[in-house]
């Protein structure tokens, strides 16, 4: 998709949005259903809950799936209000943090970090945005945007990306 149609579907009204929304949640249940396949929700939290209650609202009823030991407390208390399946997770949470950390920073800026520490030619234009802000052609030629990662990330972060612009 461009630039200018991403930007032109942004622009619709919002019932045209949700009417869009509700094309493209059908055609893909049709689609799977139709090949014999089933169909969930995995859910964790909020944007998750959304598209589990959109669908639900939309008549598609599909069962939702959660890891919720993993979740915050108030997100378990909601998927036991949605009568959510919760599984049980490989790990603990407590085993997680231990081998892998605390999560110190957001989902966005952990992928903008993943991206740059696994270079290829394919993300090459994003990890350029991630370092500079810069959007290029796809994001219009803005400058200065929220793409760029903040300069402490990419200072610990950026590894070899930081080395080519340093150089």
């Amino acid at each position: 998709m461009t630039y200018s149609q991403f930007a032109q579907k942004q622009a619709l009204p919002y019932e045209a949005k949700i009417r869009h929304a509700e094309y493209k949640a059908w055609e893909f249940y049709n689609k799977i259903t139709g090949e014999g396949k089933n169909c969930h929700v995995s859910v964790g939290g909020l944007d998750s809950i959304t598209l589990y209650l959109f669908l639900k609202s939309i008549g598609i009823r599909v069962p939702a799936i959660a890891v919720s030991a993993l979740e915050d407390k108030s997100i378990q208390a909601v998927h036991r209000q949605l009568d959510i399946d919760r599984i049980k997770p490989y790990r603990t949470k407590e085993q997680i943090i231990d081998e892998f950390g605390y999560p110190i920073i957001s989902k966005d800026k952990a992928g903008k970090i993943e991206l740059l520490q696994n270079p290829t030619e394919k993300n090459k234009t994003v990890r350029h945005a991630i370092m500079t802000g810069d959007t290029g052609k796809q994001g219009g030629y803005r400058t200065g945007t929220r793409m760029r990662l903040p300069q402490k990330w990419l200072n610990i972060f950026a590894g070899m990306e930081n080395e080519k612009r340093h150089l």
